[in-house]
């Protein structure tokens, strides 16, 4: 759909998917400024990540004729998203555990082909209750247990044999 609205308009989609997102979270000071030409479609697109403060901030800084780069801006976005406790995943590309990941929805790498990231933790794993880890731990006793009787008994039988004895 967004391929048509640009050949319509003619216009990238990139560029269309980014009017989208100024359109749906940009300040009216930030549309204005757009509108008069003081910022650009990307620095605009930058700014409406950001909060309404910074976001009036960057406005007035546009209206008063300043340089208002979206490079700069982006930059600020990358500060604010990263904040002190979050760490960039770093994926190595193959096969995606994407999908499969907790932080999924939080995730700014997002990729169809990650086999390794620093930053997985698996989802099934991590939304366990306790019943189901006990259910599982005493699968494993279980497996163990029955594991050693029979090589207990192959034992057993091996000692009787030696020893000249036969069960029948």
């Amino acid at each position: 759909m967004r391929d048509l609205v640009a050949a319509m308009i003619n216009e990238s989609s990139t560029n269309v998917a980014r009017m989208d997102a100024i359109n749906n979270n940009a300040t009216p000071e930030i549309k204005e400024q757009l509108k008069e030409g003081n910022l650009g479609i990307t620095a605009a697109y930058e700014a409406a990540k950001l909060d309404e403060d910074e976001q009036k901030e960057i406005a007035e800084k546009a209206a008063a004729g300043e340089n208002v780069r979206a490079k700069e801006i982006a930059e600020k976005v990358a500060e604010k998203k990263a904040g002190d406790d979050y760490e960039t995943p770093h994926p190595e590309s193959i096969t995606s555990l994407c999908y499969s990941c907790q932080k999924y929805k939080d995730c700014n790498v997002k990729t169809g082909t990650c086999q390794k990231c620093d930053q997985y933790i698996n989802k099934a794993e991590a939304e366990k209750t306790d019943e189901q880890r006990y259910s599982e731990e005493q699968d494993a006793i279980d497996r163990q247990t029955k594991k050693n009787c029979r090589s207990g008994q192959t034992q057993k039988n091996g000692a009787s044999a030696k020893r000249g004895e036969y069960r029948a």
